[in-house]
C-alpha cells in the first residue's frame, strides 16, 4: 500500500487564555489498483479557565471516497464533536 498525505496547520491566540487551531488534509492511498481520497478537516478550541482546568472542544469532517478492496465503495462521511475539561 502507499499513501500520500498533504496538511496545513494554523494555530491562533485570540485572546491570553483562548488558542483555536485548524487543521485541513488531504490523503491518497493506493493498493495495487484500488485507490481511496480522505479529506479531513480538523477545528480545535481550548480555554485555559484556571491553573488546573482548561476546557477544551473540536469537531472533525472526514470524507472518503472509494476503498482499498476494490470493491467499488463509494463515499463514507464522517462528523465528530469532542468536548473535555
Amino acid at each position: 500500500m502507499n499513501t500520500e498525505d498533504l496538511a496545513a496547520s494554523l494555530t491562533l491566540m485570540t485572546a491570553p487564555d483562548v488558542e483555536l487551531r485548524a487543521v485541513p488534509s488531504y490523503a491518497v492511498s493506493t493498493n495495487n489498483g484500488p485507490s481511496t481520497e480522505v479529506y479531513r478537516f480538523l477545528l480545535e478550541a481550548g480555554w485555559q479557565a484556571s491553573r488546573y482546568l482548561t476546557v477544551v472542544g473540536s469537531y472533525e469532517f472526514t470524507a472518503q471516497h472509494g476503498d482499498l478492496l476494490g470493491a467499488g465503495g463509494g463515499e463514507t462521511i464522517h462528523n465528530v464533536i469532542m468536548l473535555g475539561i
